[in-house]
């Protein structure tokens, strides 16, 4: 009686086995999916991010060359020297105000 049922362990093994790594694959390849498409999204708001501050400074580098410099020593006046790097940071928390409820109402429609 003992034998038949050590006869039995490596075909118990072997299911059991198969169904693990089945199932281990089918969770990585969803997660692995998941994890390429936040990698894109991610690495494009931080493209668009870069862009925006690149074009606002190249704005203001061309409007401060045809200015004449009288214009210029009194713009320094009212406006900072971190003017780029504030406006960047208020599109950029727009952005991510965006993206937030852009993703809560994703999650939401796949609860609901």
């Amino acid at each position: 009686m003992a034998i038949q049922v050590l006869a039995g362990i490596p075909w118990l093994a072997g299911v059991l086995g198969a169904a693990f790594t089945s199932i281990l694959t089918f969770v990585l390849q969803f997660f692995t999916k998941k994890l390429a498409v936040i990698t894109a999204v991610v690495l494009s708001l931080v493209g668009i991010t870069v862009t925006f501050f690149a074009a606002i400074t190249a704005l203001f580098a061309g409007i401060q060359y045809v200015m004449p410099v009288a214009i210029t020593q009194g713009m320094a006046l009212i406006v900072p020297g971190n003017t780029t790097a504030c406006l960047t940071a208020v599109v950029t928390g727009h952005t991510v105000r965006y993206v937030y409820a852009w993703q809560f109402r994703i999650i939401q429609y796949k609860l609901f």
